[in-house]
């Protein structure tokens, strides 16, 4: 992840280390042309246990992401009322009710 993230924007992820990367709640925030926020836990939640939330964009380059029921999972329970919003499109998404 690191050796892409320094061909990102102008390159200062060059700067950053495994080392920066503990096992702890939070993010190390990236910013280039937009803020990118990196966690190595969420919630407690580690990259393997949101493998089962795993969707794939296929085009000419698979992306992966985390799905609606996944999101759902890490934006519930917060104070932020952004978060709340986004759950509560994410369960009509999910349900298949939204536009």
């Amino acid at each position: 992840m690191l050796q892409a993230l320094t061909r990102f924007g102008e390159g200062h992820a060059a700067e950053l280390t495994p080392a920066d990367f503990t096992d702890e709640e939070g993010a190390i925030r990236l910013i280039e042309d937009f803020p990118l926020d990196m966690f190595v836990r969420m919630k407690g939640l580690h990259y393997a246990d949101l493998l089962p939330y795993r969707r794939e964009l296929d085009g000419d380059v698979r992306i992966p992401y985390v799905g609606a029921s996944g999101l759902i999972l890490l934006k519930s329970g917060s104070l932020r009322q952004r978060d709340q919003i986004d759950v509560e499109c994410l369960k009509r998404i999910r349900d298949g009710l939204a536009p």
